[in-house]
């Protein structure tokens, strides 16, 4: 039985009877991994409105550690996900915990999403900029449930459509821009 001792070379000689034989062996260094100490991001909360993305950095410590892979998860992917860069995704208003983990340590990201509020003007009914007899000709259709907020092909803001603000989308918001677009009213009053 050979046991390495040190880092070197040796020649191990047996002999028997007028016979030898020579074997040389090479000793290396035995190559240590190095554990890893800890983990730690570079933001402990974000707040992102549904569709933004934010990266997260992980560090993992010691530097030299001998795996320094990074696990990625979120407590709640219908709120927030993760992906293997650490790349944050909002998906719906609510919060989650996004954590990091190497080796046997983590550490955590509370993600807080608001829903992103849609841009758009009073009575610009299609969003085309301009308040005019095709927005209020828009409300009178979806009125009569000639076309929805779905329809393919049409754009119906609906929170424009409401111009008196009663949460009601008739006949009256299509009076109001009528007469916006008439110069009879300056401005919506809700």
């Amino acid at each position: 039985v050979v046991t390495a001792v040190a880092a070197g070379t040796a020649t191990i000689t047996a002999a028997a009877g007028e016979c030898t034989a020579n074997c040389t062996v090479t000793v290396t260094e035995a190559e240590t991994d190095v554990a890893v100490t800890g983990i730690t991001l570079d933001s402990a909360a974000l707040s992102l409105t549904t569709g933004e993305t934010a990266t997260l950095t992980a560090t993992v410590t010691p530097e030299n550690a001998t795996d320094k892979t990074v696990t990625w998860t979120s407590s709640d992917a219908s709120v927030a996900t993760v992906d293997e860069n650490g790349v944050v995704t909002a998906v719906a208003a609510g919060t989650a915990t996004i954590t990091a983990a190497a080796g046997e340590y983590t550490a955590t990201c509370e993600v807080t999403v608001t829903e992103a509020t849609a841009e758009y003007t009073l009575g610009d009914v299609n969003g085309d900029g301009v308040i005019n007899t095709v927005d209020a000709t828009l409300v009178l259709q979806y009125y009569a449930k000639i076309i929805t907020a779905d329809t393919e092909g049409v754009t119906f803001i609906e929170a424009a459509a409401d111009v008196n603000g009663n949460d009601v989308i008739n006949t009256v918001d299509a009076t109001l821009i009528l007469q916006y677009y008439a110069k009879i009213i300056t401005e919506f009053s809700i």
